[in-house]
């Protein structure tokens, strides 16, 4: 199942990208989109751990490339989010096969693919909304608003006591 998830996260990261560099067309970056798909399916079933992470680097720097280049930056976001998924269940499925032997392995892939829906779908959600919004804050207020997020999160993150 985690391993269905993650080529299928891999395969749409890079089609989501290459298909934008294609629209533009900007067929290096479509080439080097698709080769990094390739390099990180290849290696995920060669069992090479350091593929997926290079991808994701790669695909990070690509979404960027498109973003200075003009492309659609919810299709830049889209790519970002679907590689670190594959980044995500990449490492989730090393941790399973490091350790060897585990009870009810099924549903701990159940629990962990909803629990990474539950936050890539509300990121990319946010992120649209991100886009198409326009708010102008002064340096003193962005900066207030940084520290109250910080705040909150570490509270949300620590654990109970």
């Amino acid at each position: 199942m985690i391993v269905w998830a993650l080529r299928a996260s891999i395969c749409a990261a890079a089609l989501v990208l290459a298909g934008t560099y294609a629209l533009r067309p900007a067929w290096a970056g479509m080439a080097l989109s698709l080769s990094l798909g390739m390099v990180s399916l290849t290696g995920q079933a060669a069992g090479w751990r350091w593929t997926t992470g290079f991808a994701l680097g790669g695909f990070v720097l690509l979404a960027a490339a498109g973003v200075v280049l003009n492309l659609s930056p919810f299709a830049m976001l889209l790519g970002t989010t679907l590689a670190l998924v594959a980044w995500d269940l990449d490492r989730f499925a090393a941790r399973l096969s490091d350790i060897g032997q585990v009870a009810n392995e099924q549903a701990l892939a159940r629990a962990h693919l909803y629990r990474l829906g539950l936050v890539a779908v509300p990121a990319m959600l946010l992120g649209a909304f991100a886009l198409n919004v326009r708010v102008s804050l002064s340096f003193g207020w962005a900066l207030f608003l940084s520290f109250m997020i910080l705040f909150v999160l570490s509270r949300l993150l620590r654990p109970a006591k």
